[in-house]
């Protein structure tokens, strides 16, 4: 089973909202075409990549490590 990265949680969290690209870009300020080529499959630049993520209320957590590895 795959897991889902970073990116992949960011594009299902933008694609669930509802909200265009458009007001997207409006309400945090990354540039339109950023998004929209981030959603094609693109990369983000990591700043607006935290922008997004913060928006939308992710954050990375560390794991704790397993014992054993």
């Amino acid at each position: 089973m795959k897991k889902e990265t970073v990116t992949d949680l960011l594009r299902k969290a933008i694609r669930e909202s509802g909200i265009s690209q458009r007001r997207l870009s409006i309400e945090t300020g990354v540039d339109r075409m950023s998004i929209n080529f981030f959603m094609r499959g693109r990369a983000l630049h990591s700043d607006n990549l935290d922008v997004l993520a913060e928006y939308f209320g992710l954050t990375l957590v560390k794991q704790e490590e397993r014992k054993g590895k």
